[in-house]
């Protein structure tokens, strides 16, 4: 190719680069780039055009210990190039192996974690608009098939976002050949990855053997697909915005939950659809949302679990709430105590019996004898064999029994706290039922009043 048709492509590619990246709302030369360059050709190529562009740049390189004098060797050709091109250089180390094993993460997951992390306090730290990514079109019909075959739903068929943060991807616009053409006549130097060539990994099983036959189908293959993930994209980010406008009025979130009123979601045609967009983000997969999507029908109350998040069907509603940490279901309240304001709101004040007027109360309070009761107290949640003996009634009940009564939603169950004396002995199931086993009566002098605020 002679050095005119060299300087033509080069243009085309940096023009396409820029078009692509204005489509979006960036404007390269007034942008200051974290860009992540591995060493491979897809990741040099992307600095080479945006430094052509003009925007200001930051390498940096992850080495993630994994492939020994290999991953070292990368780090220190970056390294060198950054510095040929008059680009600050920074890099990290990381063991990658220890990671994954410690977190319960695959090695390519832990690598993802990892990087993504360093990446935004770097940028944070230099104060950069953008990090900048070398995914092209190829890996982005790669992904479509991975997240095809893991029932991801509409989210993971939309493919790889342009931007997601302060993430983008320059290179989107580009097939894998157009890249390596690119590096090819501009004579850049890449290291090749050996990873890159197993198929142990799910992406490189598709690349290798599922894409070349794929492209092969039509001349129009790869286009047609392109085309499909981008309305795909514009399909699912439309429906996402109908739905929380069609559904506010059955949705009520706040910080730590989200509530859905059941029937209402069955009287939607596609009740997983909704479930999907609304939960998704919460680390539910697309088979455990048609798992519940099928329960909504069945009777009882049915519970599902991703690794930060419950999500509870009951009779009329569906919650979804943060797995709170063991060490904040038992409190230990001493003599004396204020009140409390978590796990839930109590106030408490110490008064004389002389001072009762009416012992009928609502179930949100109660008045405790407090020299029947043993320090320091402890809240905690209920358990399966917890008994109660209420008060205004003989014998004993299992509180299992009582919340059948009150006809308790399977969140209102896993929520409700209890009120123990010191020697375990229930004393009030908070917001609910009094004990009368610790109730005042005519020998009280001593009166611990509490009440449960919303």
């Amino acid at each position: 190719m002679s050095l005119v048709c060299v300087f033509i492509y080069i243009c085309a590619m940096i023009r396409q680069m820029t078009a692509f990246l204005s489509v979006h709302g960036v404007e390269a030369e007034h942008c200051f780039f974290v860009a992540a360059v591995s060493g491979g050709a897809d990741s040099v190529v992307m600095l080479d055009l945006l430094q052509r562009t003009g925007a200001r740049i930051a390498v940096a390189h992850c080495n993630f210990c994994l492939r020994g004098q290999e991953s070292d060797s990368e780090e220190l050709f970056v390294q060198r190039m950054s510095e040929t091109r008059g680009i600050p250089f920074y890099s990290t180390k990381f063991n990658t192996a220890e990671y994954a094993g410690r977190n319960g993460l695959s090695v390519q997951m832990a690598a993802r974690e990892l990087r993504y992390e360093w990446f935004e306090k770097l940028r944070v730290q230099l104060k950069a608009d953008f990090i900048a990514t070398a995914h092209h079109a190829d890996d982005n019909a790669e992904t479509f098939f991975i997240n095809l075959i893991r029932a991801s739903g509409p989210s993971g068929l939309r493919g790889i976002p342009f931007q997601r943060g302060k993430i983008i991807r320059p290179l989107l616009f580009a097939r894998k050949r157009d890249v390596e053409n690119y590096a090819l006549t501009h004579g850049l130097d890449f290291v090749n990855d050996s990873s890159n060539w197993s198929d142990k990994y799910l992406r490189n099983t598709i690349r290798h053997h599922l894409m070349p036959v794929y492209d092969t189908v039509d001349p129009n293959a790869m286009t047609g697909l392109l085309n499909s993930i981008r309305l795909l994209s514009k399909y699912e980010t439309t429906l996402h915005e109908m739905s929380v406008l069609s559904n506010i009025s059955f949705v009520n979130p706040d910080s730590d939950r989200l509530e859905i009123d059941k029937n209402k979601l069955m009287a939607i045609s596609h009740p997983e659809v909704i479930l999907h967009l609304l939960i998704n983000r919460y680390g539910f997969g697309g088979n455990l949302i048609s798992q519940m999507a099928d329960s909504l029908n069945r009777t009882g109350s049915k519970e599902f679990r991703s690794a930060t998040h419950r999500l509870s069907i009951g009779r009329k509603k569906i919650v979804l709430s943060r797995i709170e940490s063991n060490k904040t279901q038992v409190i230990y309240l001493e003599a004396d105590f204020p009140g409390l304001e978590r796990p839930i709101r109590l106030n408490a004040k110490r008064i004389s019996a002389k001072d009762i007027s009416d012992l009928k109360v609502p179930p949100s309070m109660i008045l405790i004898d407090e020299d029947k009761i043993e320090y320091p107290l402890i809240l905690r949640k209920w358990k399966r064999g917890d008994r109660l003996y209420p008060y205004g009634m003989q014998g004993s009940k299992l509180l299992s029994d009582l919340f059948a009564e009150l006809h308790f939603e399977y969140d209102e169950k896993q929520e409700t706290f209890l009120l123990c004396s010191n020697s375990g002995a229930i004393i009030w199931v908070a917001g609910c039922r009094a004990d009368r086993r610790f109730c005042v009566d005519e020998k009280t002098e001593r009166v611990l009043r509490l009440t449960k605020l919303d």
